[in-house]
């Protein structure tokens, strides 16, 4: 890894990396390197140094792609856990930190997560004061969208409050900032309630006999690999669309904008009844949202 540049991720369970046994599960953080020049050539590993097996890199010819990120966090607790000073020991001058958040600072039930949105930017500049002190470039992403719909078929804006305080945050200390937040809500209000459930982890009962979700799972704020391929697409997409950012200059110039995701496809078990009424899951969606605002 020595002498070659590293983006490094901080967030949560959208972003993380997933064990094979969650499969179909994963984070945008695990196909971020998709999108990249020579993916081709990509080969994974765990340093024997890192702080838990959810840290894999992903070695590209120019580029490496660390994945700190891990289910639960906020941008607090990430910090408070030590797992930001973890990435900093191994980062060096020239490396990146895309920094993802909100999903469970906005959890007021779980008081060790928690984090007001008029202190979003405390914690938010604790990142960026990192990465300044190393030589790094810090890279704000707005949080990723859930799947919540009006009547209307409009995907709603998930922690909206949050993702308005990150481009405040980030337009006042001048960084980077990818709107994530806009990108998806957009990208699902296009798909449409039924079809979005393809990217997030909706799996009918026996669809994946030897995962961890081989009982199925409905799941309106995670991803699975299709969903996650989605999103990985709309950040590097992002990221090559910011402007006026010297140092990041290089990186952008390794995104692949020629990448296609394959179509999903799926084969239902043949006692699969439905999926059950839609209104019903996405009030119970709808719920849960407000109940962690």
């Amino acid at each position: 890894m020595k002498g070659k540049r590293t983006v490094f991720l901080a967030g949560d369970s959208t972003v993380q990396s997933y064990p094979a046994s969650k499969y179909p599960q994963a984070g945008w953080g695990q196909v971020f390197w998709k999108f990249f020049e020579g993916a081709e050539e990509c080969t994974q590993s765990v340093r024997p140094d890192a702080p838990g097996s959810h840290c894999v890199c992903y070695e590209l010819p120019k580029l490496n792609i660390e994945n700190h990120a891990f289910a639960a966090r906020s941008s607090r607790s990430f910090i408070e856990q030590g797992r930001l000073d973890e990435i900093m020991k191994v980062a060096e001058p020239g490396d990146y930190l895309f920094v993802q958040f909100a999903h469970n600072d906005a959890y007021k039930a779980r008081e060790e997560r928690y984090v007001p949105v008029e202190d979003f930017h405390i914690w938010l500049q604790k990142y960026k004061d990192a990465c300044d002190g190393r030589g790094m470039t810090c890279i704000y992403v707005t949080p990723v969208t859930m799947r919540v719909f009006d009547k209307e078929g409009n995907c709603r804006v998930a922690f909206k409050e949050y993702a308005d305080a990150m481009r405040d945050f980030a337009k006042a200390v001048n960084a980077p900032c990818i709107d994530l937040s806009a990108m998806s809500t957009a990208l699902m209000t296009k798909i449409g309630p039924g079809d979005a459930r393809d990217l997030y982890l909706w799996i009918a009962p026996g669809e994946y006999p030897d995962s961890d979700f081989k009982d199925g799972a409905n799941d309106n704020a995670h991803f699975q690999e299709y969903g996650a391929l989605n999103i990985a697409k709309l950040v590097s997409g992002g990221l090559q669309e910011l402007k006026g950012f010297e140092n990041l200059r290089f990186l952008q110039g390794l995104v692949n904008t020629g990448v296609t995701i394959p179509k999903f496809t799926r084969t239902l078990p043949k006692d699969f009844a439905g999926w059950g009424e839609e209104e019903d899951m996405l009030l119970d969606a709808g719920k849960e949202i407000l109940k962690r605002e």
